[in-house]
């Protein structure tokens, strides 16, 4: 069985909207037959597509059953297991005692129960000393491993930049171990998808990461409810956090290295969300600083408060209220060197684009329609910024011609109007306006030659008002306006006596007519409804193929051409 990668998509939920595709900040998605799957080699684990995806086809990988199998493992081999709390907690948890929190979780089975915050005091400390004695002209933070990877990948020529420290969770790890053992287990608990890579990556130190929101399953499952417990003794092993317990919010980690540093030796600046980060590499890539420079950067906006795995992300503002509340923040309980190991290695893992010949774009553009520089509209439907990105997606085997929804678009309203010429039956269509919306030439003839003239010059009757095309109209406004509307008449025409059915495609919006000339010999009719039945079988699969994958966007075709069928089965042929 292959492993399964920390974020992974549900096949079936998916419902061909690409809304994780466009939202993904690195395009990590491949569409194929209709459904978007998590390319892990280009994913950077930030979580956002479990936030965006509608139909919750995007899911996160759950380990609480790894979780609930380590400590039994351990325990029955005499270790100790601790948990690692994310300083998050304290605003995920806002309306919880911290001791009862605690008890909670050890109710779990767990022995320990220790703030990841101690691991940030161990590596601000190790960051200040490395500011000081390597005096780099740029160092970047290797707090949050989403940022890591990102760098790693996307920008590689910064990666050395990054500090040579592991992340606090990790260094948290070898603390725990330090103090209880080098045999004893690491459970992380908190908001972030990335450190589900972080376990995968590093089995030896960290044995597996769950969310908050397993964390409340798993006491749901044991029946066990944090509320109910009364405040107790319990506390965090060994000590409580200080400064560490400022990481989760935008500029924490500056508040434990600026003290340890002069500030004439390195300026300090923080930012967080992908998109401005990307910025800001983008400007190291192109500008160098014109004074050494240390930067924060996080993946979720505001910071790990705000991370894809919180349960209330309006809790921005009163989230980084309980954190500056709780930690214990002091100047004079800055560490001056780290206790443990720091330091760590990172593989540099750059993602190479593919490049393709000009031939093969402009092949691949004329695909989905664009033919010309005026055809790309660049509207990002398909998810990526420009059609020559997405050209390029499916020249590397990411998108198809499908997810252009300009171009599919075009063909369902081409094809729709191909089925309509092509009945031998007058057929029209008119809206709520009684404008027309569509007709064929046949029914431009049976409503006489000025309107056949009119259809003729130019290229229908679109857009014409409804009363100076047929003198029947009052019949439409009847049908508009009812759900399932349809009336059948004979009406006197100057071409003949003609069979109209009038029925309503979608209510209060688009009404349709069919209109026979019954004074025709009956094998003729015999052979309209034959041909027009011919001609539907034929078209319609194809369009309702096109209007699924279009949605909303051409759904009303799917109608349109239901309606019809339906209507000009219900009475058959006038003798």
């Amino acid at each position: 069985m292959q492993e399964l990668k920390p974020i992974y998509t549900v096949s079936t939920d998916c419902q061909d909207c690409y809304k994780c595709l466009r939202e993904c900040p690195v395009k990590a998605v491949k569409v194929s037959s209709g459904s978007a799957s998590v390319v892990h080699e280009l994913c950077i684990s930030c979580g956002h597509c479990l936030n965006v995806c509608p139909q919750g086809a995007k899911r996160y990988r759950s380990d609480v059953q790894l979780a609930s199998n380590t400590i039994s493992k351990y325990k029955a081999m005499g270790r100790k297991v601790a948990a690692s709390i994310a300083p998050s907690f304290i605003s995920e948890f806002s309306d919880l005692p911290v001791s009862s929190f605690i008890k909670a979780i050890k109710m779990l089975g767990f022995d320990i129960v220790s703030e990841t915050a101690l691991g940030a005091e161990q590596v601000s400390a190790a960051t200040v000393k490395y500011l000081q004695q390597e005096k780099p002209d740029v160092c970047i933070s290797s707090a949050c491993p989403v940022m890591v990877e990102f760098i790693k990948k996307y920008y590689p020529s910064q990666a050395g930049r990054i500090a040579p420290m592991f992340s606090p969770l990790l260094v948290h790890c070898r603390m725990l171990k330090k103090i209880y053992g080098e045999d004893a287990a690491v459970v992380f608990i908190g908001p972030c998808a990335g450190k589900k890579l972080e376990a995968d990556s590093n089995p030896d130190l960290l044995n597996a990461s769950i969310t908050f929101e397993e964390l409340r399953g798993w006491l749901d499952a044991e029946g066990i409810t944090p509320r109910h417990l009364p405040e107790n003794m319990e506390r965090f092993s060994p000590n409580r956090a200080s400064n560490g317990a400022l990481y989760p919010v935008e500029g924490g980690m500056l508040s434990g290295i600026k003290q340890g540093c002069s500030s004439v030796e390195s300026s300090y600046a923080s930012f967080s969300g992908i998109e401005n980060v990307r910025k800001v590499l983008e400007d190291l890539e192109n500008n160098e600083p014109p004074s050494p420079l240390f930067l924060e950067l996080l993946a979720c906006e505001g910071g790990c408060i705000n991370g894809p795995l919180v349960s209330d992300k309006k809790k921005l503002l009163s989230g980084r209220a309980n954190v500056l509340n709780y930690a214990n923040y002091r100047k004079d309980s800055i560490t001056d060197s780290p206790e443990v190991e720091t330091r760590g290695e990172y593989r540099i893992e750059p993602v190479i684009p593919a490049e393709h010949r000009p031939a093969q774009i402009k092949k691949a553009l004329e695909k989905v329609g664009k033919y010309s520089t005026e055809d790309e509209l660049n509207c990002g439907c398909c998810g990526y910024d420009t059609c020559r990105n997405f050209a390029n997606a499916m020249l590397s085997g990411k998108a198809e011609p499908s997810m252009c929804v300009g171009n599919m678009r075009k063909i369902a309203a081409s094809k729709l109007d191909s089925v309509i010429s092509a009945l031998p039956c007058g057929i029209i269509i008119a809206d709520s306006g009684s404008r027309v919306v569509e007709s064929n030439r046949k029914f431009a003839e049976l409503m006489g030659e000025d309107n056949l003239a009119v259809y003729q010059s130019c290229g229908g009757l679109n857009g014409a008002s409804l009363e100076k095309v047929v003198p029947f109209d009052y019949y439409f406004k009847q049908v508009i306006e009812k759900e399932n509307g349809f009336i059948e008449k004979e009406i006197s025409s100057e071409t003949g006596i003609l069979n109209v059915q009038i029925f309503t495609i979608e209510k209060n919006q688009l009404v349709g007519c069919i209109a026979q000339d019954i004074t025709e010999p009956a094998v003729e009719k015999e052979h309209i409804i034959s041909k027009a039945q011919e001609v539907m079988d034929q078209n319609l699969d194809t369009v309702k193929k096109i209007a699924h994958l279009l949605g909303e966007n051409a759904a009303a075709s799917e109608d349109i051409l239901n309606s019809i069928i339906k209507n000009s089965k219900k009475t058959g042929v006038k003798k």
